[in-house]
């Protein structure tokens, strides 16, 4: 581990993994690289990367269903909504206090976390969530339209 003023720097299998102070507690130096480097990496990839792959894939399929309709009011595109909303809630809230727990119960024996909250994300959460509602009223009245008709 190479402290960097900021953080600290661990050498890897394949590169360099690095990190901020938020994911450090104050005596981060008495622990091995290995030790802290190695859960962090895989609960990083299980919390940070494999949520934000679920989005993109919820997109993926919001925008297939949108090819092949006429009007994008489906229930299905409702329920993809909620799920990229529920992610990005996901990723505000629980992604780093989670990561931060595991990793320093796993290496210090012992709970801290620091800032765990992220912000945009939790907003962006509740601006998908206020999304798949709007979606939501449009399904009910493409419905009421559809059935007029």
């Amino acid at each position: 581990m190479i402290d960097t003023g900021n953080g600290i720097k661990i050498q890897l299998l394949f590169g360099f993994l690095r990190l901020s102070e938020s994911y450090l507690p104050p005596n981060y130096m008495n622990t091995s690289a290995q030790l802290l480097g190695i859960p962090l990496t895989i609960l990083d990839i299980l919390l940070e990367y494999l949520p934000k792959l679920l989005i993109c894939v919820q997109f993926q399929k919001i925008f297939r269903k949108l090819k092949i309709t006429s009007t994008p009011f489906f229930p299905e595109i409702i329920f993809y909504i909620n799920r990229i909303a529920y992610s990005m809630l996901f990723l505000g809230i629980f992604s780093q206090f989670l990561l931060q727990m595991i990793v320093f119960r796993i290496a210090y024996q012992t709970f801290y976390f620091n800032n765990p909250l992220r912000f945009s994300w939790i907003l962006a959460g509740c601006i998908a969530l206020i999304l798949a509602n709007i979606f939501r009223h449009g399904c009910m009245l493409q419905k009421e339209s559809d059935e007029t008709l």
